[in-house]
């Protein structure tokens, strides 16, 4: 994504084992399976994993990631590099080599995401004035955070994940990360990485997927015009 992506959208895309490295951009060599270059895009239902480098990395990026999952890259989970606001909502960062997120020189806003078992930090930050709520960052092998306290809204439990030596990174039924997310900042449109409905319980779930919920209905109105008509009529038609 270069700096003309604007507000575009990639939904719905799963890339496995990309190379290392895809160019030299913005003075280095890039190493990341996408690269979001000083634009805005929405990301969501994406799942990332095996990459070469990063699973994502953001350039002075202020986009929207939401329900996806990053596992198993050969670095971190999300850098985040050269300024930019970005918001992380209901993501799962999990088993990458390198930090679940790292924030180099940015201020990220972080919310319901799940950033467990990296082999270096769950959230490093060389600077930047991030805001963390509602996430569950537990079991990293090098520490939870680094450069940086535990947010009083952020906790560390065991996600427990369903079958998670199988990638499969979905809640068992008695996760205490089920109806501890923060639904403020939700759109009604949102859903999870399986499609299904977002907040099935009290509220929203922690993480790329919703526990228990139904598959999402999107309902079209349309207006039908006969050819030999002037004007469109009909109402309430699916």
């Amino acid at each position: 994504f270069g700096p003309r992506a604007g507000n575009s959208i990639l939904a719905q895309v799963r890339l496995s084992y990309t190379g290392s490295n895809i160019g030299y951009l913005n003075w280095s060599d890039r190493f990341t399976a996408i690269y979001v270059n000083q634009s805005s895009p929405q990301l969501h239902d994406l799942i990332i994993s095996h990459s070469g480098g990063h699973g994502l990395e953001l350039f002075a990026s202020g986009a929207l990631v939401q329900s996806s999952l990053f596992y198993s890259n050969a670095s971190s989970g999300i850098i985040l590099t050269e300024g930019g606001a970005p918001q992380l909502i209901n993501n799962t960062l999990v088993l990458n080599e390198g930090n679940g997120l790292y924030s180099q020189k940015s201020s990220p806003k972080a919310v319901n995401n799940i950033v467990a078992f990296n082999r270096n930090a769950g959230f490093r930050l060389d600077t930047g004035t991030p805001v963390l709520n509602n996430n569950c960052i537990y079991g990293n092998t090098q520490s939870n955070y680094f450069n940086l306290a535990q947010p009083a809204a952020d906790y560390s439990v065991n996600p427990q994940f369903v079958d998670p030596a199988n990638f499969n990174f979905r809640l068992q039924a008695g996760s205490e990360c089920l109806n501890r997310g923060d639904a403020a900042g939700l759109l009604p449109t949102w859903t999870d990485l399986d499609g299904q409905l977002r907040a099935s319980g009290l509220t929203v779930d922690v993480g790329a997927y919703e526990f228990g919920s139904q598959a999402a209905r999107h309902d079209l109105d349309l207006a039908i015009r006969n050819s030999s008509e002037g004007s469109y009529t009909g109402d309430g038609i699916y």
